[in-house]
């Protein structure tokens, strides 16, 4: 279970592409291919190995005008999502 303390990268061979704000990704080991909305894509392109994802709920909620608890909920849920898939 994650905490927020927690500092994470995106893994290695992933190609990515933003459209009109949103993400298009692509992991080439597996062969999937990702599309991240806009609010999705801010994470993304948080996760730089260097900052914690408190922190980095912070920018998001000071980004989209939200609470920080609402904030840190979408980091956190985004965060399993993207291991699942593979991408960190």
């Amino acid at each position: 279970m994650l905490d927020g303390s927690e500092v994470l990268a995106t893994k290695l061979n992933i190609t990515v592409r933003e459209v009109d704000g949103d993400g298009v990704v692509y992991n080439e080991n597996t062969g999937s291919l990702h599309l991240f909305n806009n609010s999705s894509f801010f994470i993304w392109r948080c996760l730089d190995g260097t900052t914690s994802l408190d922190e980095i709920a912070k920018e998001m909620a000071n980004h989209f005008s939200i609470s920080e608890l609402q904030a840190r909920n979408d980091v956190l849920e985004f965060i399993e999502q993207l291991k699942d898939s593979e991408l960190i």
